[in-house]
């Protein structure tokens, strides 16, 4: 029943496919001067925004399933009482 770690996995990698067709997508190639770019909006600023979601949804992924993982193990001192028993 892992399931919430599952989401933002997937999440993570819909934001990196978005992040890879707005590359891929770009007229003119993707260019650091762009990116510096302040004054206007740019492909590349969308790229590197859900690049960057894609990376926090990927953490999100982790913390999700340590904290599943821990609620669904039984700590060692159980497993061990229930065997004795």
């Amino acid at each position: 029943m892992i399931r919430r770690s599952i989401i933002y996995f997937v999440s993570a990698v819909l934001f990196w496919l978005t992040a890879m067709m707005g590359v891929l997508s770009d007229v003119d190639h993707f260019t650091l001067e762009d990116l510096r770019d302040r004054t206007q909006l740019h492909h590349e600023h969308i790229v590197v925004l859900a690049a960057f979601l894609g990376l926090l949804m990927l953490i999100a992924a982790g913390v999700a399933f340590g904290r599943e993982l821990r609620i669904y193990t039984p700590p060692a001192y159980e497993a061990d009482a229930r065997e004795r028993v």
